[in-house]
Order: C-alpha cells, then sequence, then structure tokens
C-alpha cells in the first residue's frame, strides 16, 4: 500500500466518523441503587449516544442542571424532568439540523439563540404526546434551562451570555394570612424571557366507571386474582396510582394507620414517605409521583 491510498483511507474513515457523529445525540442514563434503608435510589446521567442507544461519551452536565439551594436534600430525589429538559436543548443545539441555531461548542450559546429555542419549545408539539405544551411546562423548561446556563457560567465556562441577560427584578404583592389580611411587596428573580404559547387544550379524561361494571370487575379479581383486590380498591377509592399501590406495605409495618372512634372505622392514613425497592431482581415497579401521607 502506498501513501496515496494511505490517504484515501484516512479521508474515508474522516468521513465515516463525520456520519456517525451526525446521528449521536444527547442521552439519560438511568441508574439504579438500593440504600441501606430499603428505599430505591435513581441517578441520572447526561451522555452522548447513538440512535441504538450505544453510549459513547460520559457527561459531567447533569450537575449544571441541579438547582437546590438548600443545605440538605433526600437521597431518593429525582431530577429527572429538569434532566429531560437540559437535553431536548443540547439537542436542539448541537445535534439539530443545519440551521442557524446550531452551534459546535457551548462559546458560542448566545441570549438570542436561548430565546429562539424556548420559542420553539412552546410552539412545536411534543413528540411522546404529540400535543402542544401547557402554560406550566413551559414556564418549567425556562426556568431550569435558564439555571443549567447560569450554572455553567459560575463553573467559568465560557458562553455568548451573560448572567445579568438571563435574570430580572420583578416586584410582587405576596399574601399574608391571619386574622387582618394584608399583602407584602417582595421583589423576586425570575428568568428574563418572555414566551408566548399557544391556549392550553383541555382533554376531556374518562375517569368514570358505572357501578355495574366496577363490581364485575371486583367479582373477577377475587375469584381469579386475588392479589389485584388491594391495588384496585386503592387506586378505585383511595386514588392512590399504580407504583404508589405497590409501595402500600402492611399495617404492622407502618404501611398504613387505621383510626378508630367509638369502635368504628373512622379513618385511614396510608404512608407514601419513601420509596422502596420491592423486586429482589432489580426490576421497578414505578415510583411515588409525590412523597405524602394521604388520608
Amino acid at each position: 500500500m502506498n501513501m496515496e491510498d494511505a490517504r484515501i483511507n484516512t479521508t474515508e474513515e474522516w468521513k465515516y466518523m463525520q456520519q456517525v457523529c451526525e446521528q449521536l445525540c444527547f442521552g439519560i442514563y438511568e441508574l439504579r441503587c438500593l440504600a441501606d434503608n430499603g428505599e430505591q435510589v435513581l441517578r441520572y446521567f447526561i451522555v452522548i449516544k447513538d440512535e441504538n442507544g450505544l453510549i459513547w461519551k460520559w457527561t459531567r452536565l447533569a450537575q449544571y442542571a441541579d438547582t437546590r439551594t438548600g443545605v440538605v436534600s433526600s437521597i431518593t430525589r429525582s431530577n429527572y424532568k429538569k434532566l429531560r429538559y437540559v437535553t431536548q436543548m443540547l439537542n436542539y443545539f448541537f445535534c439539530g439540523p443545519d440551521t442557524p441555531h446550531r452551534i459546535h461548542r457551548f462559546s458560542q450559546i448566545t441570549y438570542e439563540k436561548i430565546t429562539d429555542y424556548f420559542e420553539h419549545y412552546a410552539k412545536i408539539p411534543s413528540e411522546r404526546t404529540g400535543r402542544y405544551r401547557t402554560q406550566l411546562q413551559v414556564s418549567e423548561c425556562i426556568l431550569t434551562c435558564t439555571q443549567f446556563v447560569d450554572n455553567l457560567l459560575k463553573d467559568g465556562i465560557k458562553l455568548a451570555v451573560k448572567k445579568k441577560e438571563l435574570w430580572k427584578k420583578e416586584e410582587k404583592l405576596e399574601r399574608q394570612g391571619g386574622q387582618i389580611r394584608s399583602f407584602q411587596k417582595k421583589v423576586a428573580t425570575i428568568p428574563n424571557f418572555h414566551v408566548t404559547c399557544f391556549s392550553e387544550e383541555k382533554q376531556p379524561i374518562f375517569r368514570d366507571i358505572p357501578n355495574k361494571v366496577l363490581q364485575r370487575m371486583f367479582q373477577l379479581a377475587f375469584r381469579y386474582m386475588p392479589y389485584l383486590v388491594m391495588p384496585m380498591a386503592l387506586g378505585a377509592f383511595a386514588g392512590l396510582r399504580p407504583g404508589e399501590c405497590c409501595q402500600v406495605q402492611q399495617e404492622f409495618v407502618g404501611g398504613f394507620q387505621c383510626q378508630y372512634v367509638a369502635g368504628r372505622l373512622h379513618a385511614v392514613t396510608f404512608d407514601l414517605t419513601r420509596n422502596r425497592q420491592l423486586r429482589s431482581d432489580g426490576v421497578s415497579t414505578k415510583s411515588i409521583e409525590w412523597y405524602r401521607k394521604q388520608n
């Protein structure tokens, strides 16, 4: 093989690598752990992967998506939703089509590009649901991504946007409780972006099941699958989600408490303050939506 052939092979390899890089995108890797007290701990990382899900590179970007301000936080605290907002923005900037918003390094991120992304996020239907995002979802995305960019600046990463461009001061009246209701003026720091989005489309949700159908379902469950009766009852009468029904343990281990008045059952309180690992093979049974004690 002569040097000219070697150059051709090197060029072909370079073109191949360019094609592979065009197929890479940012994604989220989930790691499941088990704490000493039996709680399930989820940790998420932002990675670079290909279209087949193969991880090419691990990153430290997940640490910049953390917006907690307190000193102490729960070990089971999940930031998956925030990482999803951040990865969508990163894919828009780095992995999207060759358009004016496409960048190749963080130093090319400008205030205008961030604003364009928020407008894009608000006016493009979700790939997962096919519906437009609500105002609450757009607001959460703006706050999370703004804090992410701010954390990059705090760590000394050079960007083409300044911190004073990201935030603004806004005065608001906060209602004070008590016998005499009053209002107190406070100054809040909010993202310095104004985005318009489509009006929320209220989709009717079918919730009501006829009593005859519900009774028939319980009859079949008692006959063929008795272990489903309790989760079905919790979902139908206590409003628990499927993953939360699995987290309710028996009374003698503190899963729920019964209150009796004059020998009659008065109230039942379910303990949904811990997300336990229930299966020994590590398969998830879904998690608690928000930790609480529910009556």
